[in-house]
């Protein structure tokens, strides 16, 4: 995991990588395995609550 994630930051920093996902409308952001799973965590959370609240359903 530690260098997969050493790998993908690296390639992220390159700036030919940082066009290709531009011109898609994606700013790609690097971090830890640790921060992704946190911000997934809020995320999932935060989300959830507003779907729960708007009583969205999947059809």
């Amino acid at each position: 995991m530690a260098r997969l994630s050493a790998l993908l930051q690296q390639a992220l920093a390159d700036a030919g990588v940082k066009e290709r996902f531009a011109a898609f409308g994606v700013e790609a952001v690097s971090g830890t395995p640790q921060a992704l799973r946190d911000f997934l965590r809020s995320e999932t959370g935060r989300w959830g609550e507003v779907v729960r609240g708007r009583g969205i359903k999947l059809e």
